[in-house]
């Protein structure tokens, strides 16, 4: 079977059994489109949003830094 195959197979299922298909082949629901970040943001716990801010916070200093060092390199 070649991918063409597979696509035209899928494409002529009903909407109900193609989703199926994909939510038992992914192990979870398909969702309808994805999160945007400010959705996925309201959505997080505390301790996430602690550590996605950490991880901001740190990629923005090392952009600063090397910034700075390249200033005075130049």
């Amino acid at each position: 079977m070649t991918t063409d195959n597979l696509n035209t197979l899928l494409v002529a299922m009903p909407e109900g059994d193609r989703q199926y298909f994909f939510e038992t082949l992914l192990g979870t629901a398909v969702t309808a489109r994805s999160q945007t970040l400010e959705e996925m943001v309201e959505n997080m716990d505390s301790r996430s949003l602690t550590s996605v801010l950490q991880a901001i916070a740190g990629s923005l200093s090392l952009r600063l830094n090397e910034s700075v060092l390249e200033q005075e390199a130049s």
